[in-house]
């Protein structure tokens, strides 16, 4: 039997991001329909992840691509855990039209896909992705679906959105997928709760995953407000205080793997005494009462350009001096440019060490906003190459910088 592991609605207000889309209900002729998207669409696999698409059959290599970084990413969250789910991988349609979205699902889940542009589903081995069109946000948030039900089956649903929503919060860098963001509407969410008085405490708020589906489908107030808290919560458990508390959720998720129930892995966790629920609620209020904004992607940019300044004072050949490499990004992280993506870090912060076999330094900076960074450069083999062979005429780099995030720290 398939179970459906998420239907999130999408409700287009000035308050808050969509994560699905209100549409018409079941369509007619769901095998034939679903049966002539396969005909059309193309279908890439590789390891554990199978994509079936009509959309923008020139871009699949690239679609593929995000598809598997951010699984990638997903999957460093269970890092070292055992699967308690037979798998044959994932499978994940992108549909053009919507009537074909509808009847996958039909078709592939025997589920109902009204009402939503994404639904994560699975039956027996089969772990499946559906969602209308490329809408990355939704992906995201339904990917960790997917890949959660292989860890953890049975999950209280607001640790479940929460991290959910987390991903979908995540942002795509080059070839790398990054989690850990917050924009300013994400606060302005967050301190509304607080000041209409409608953040539920924690130890109430946990003990409401009977209503929470009920809430999505009558479109209330509380049921928008239940995954902005959800998301609050997690966000603090994965990045707050530099990611001081991430042991905590990682003792949850590694408690619930194991085959603890949900009370027993939040009692290691967390503690499920009323006064470590209150200390926890008390502590996550704070840390939104000042949080400030945080992009990943500036910070990727910021110690791009660094590295790439830094790499021009490398000698081509010979030894590179690391004294001045530590203090030399703390002044550039600190520096006034960068406005409110200024950070004000310490030397012993940042680890410099040697390379090896030809390259250059290796840089480890973490952790910053509860995320670690690693820098590296490759020395560049085409140095040798005339001016004419640059479109711009100018002089190949000796160093090539690669910034690489992670969640240690």
């Amino acid at each position: 039997m398939i179970r459906v592991l998420l239907i999130a609605l999408l409700w287009f207000t000035t308050t808050t991001t969509a994560h699905a889309q209100r549409g018409r209900g079941p369509v007619l002729d769901a095998q034939r329909l679903a049966d002539a998207f396969r005909q059309r669409a193309w279908t890439i696999q590789e390891g554990r992840i199978r994509i079936v698409s009509d959309i923008d059959p020139d871009d699949r290599v690239e679609t593929f691509a995000k598809t598997r970084w951010l699984f990638s990413t997903i999957e460093l969250v269970f890092d070292g855990m055992r699967t308690r789910r037979p798998s044959d991988g994932v499978e994940v349609f992108y549909a053009g039209d919507r009537n074909d979205y509808l009847s996958l699902i039909a078709v592939e889940a025997k589920a109902d896909g009204s009402n939503t542009a994404g639904m994560a589903a699975y039956g027996g081995r089969r772990t499946m992705l559906f969602v209308k069109g490329l809408a990355w946000r939704t992906i995201q948030h339904e990917a960790w679906h997917a890949s959660r039900s292989v860890f953890i089956p049975d999950m209280p649903t607001w640790l479940d959105e929460g991290v959910a929503e987390v991903f979908e919060h995540g942002t795509f860098l080059e070839d790398q997928f990054v989690i850990g963001g917050v924009g300013a509407d994400d606060l302005a969410r967050v301190r509304a709760l607080f000041e209409t008085d409608t953040w539920v405490p924690l130890g109430r708020f946990i003990r409401t995953d009977d209503g929470w589906n009920r809430r999505v489908r009558e479109g209330s107030v509380q049921g928008i407000a239940q995954y902005v808290q959800a998301w609050a919560i997690c966000h603090f458990l994965l990045f707050a205080d530099d990611g001081e508390h991430r042991a905590r959720l990682n003792t949850f998720l590694r408690a619930m793997n194991a085959g603890r129930d949900e009370w027993q892995a939040f009692d290691a966790a967390i503690g499920a005494n009323d006064r470590s629920v209150a200390a926890l609620d008390r502590e996550v209020r704070e840390f939104f009462e000042t949080a400030r904004p945080v992009d990943p992607g500036r910070t990727y940019t910021m110690l791009l350009e660094w590295a790439e300044e830094a790499a021009t004072t490398f000698p081509d050949r010979g030894r590179i001096d690391l004294a001045p490499i530590a203090s030399s990004l703390v002044e550039h992280l600190a520096d006034e440019e960068h406005g409110p993506h200024r950070r004000d870090i310490e030397d012993d912060t940042i680890s410099v060490k040697a390379g090896r076999g030809g390259r250059g330094p290796v840089v480890s900076l973490g952790p910053t906003d509860g995320l670690g960074w690693s820098i590296t450069w490759t020395r560049n083999d085409r140095r040798r190459r005339s001016d004419r062979d640059r479109a711009d005429g100018g002089e190949e780099p000796a160093w090539i910088p690669s910034v690489r995030w992670s969640l240690g720290g």
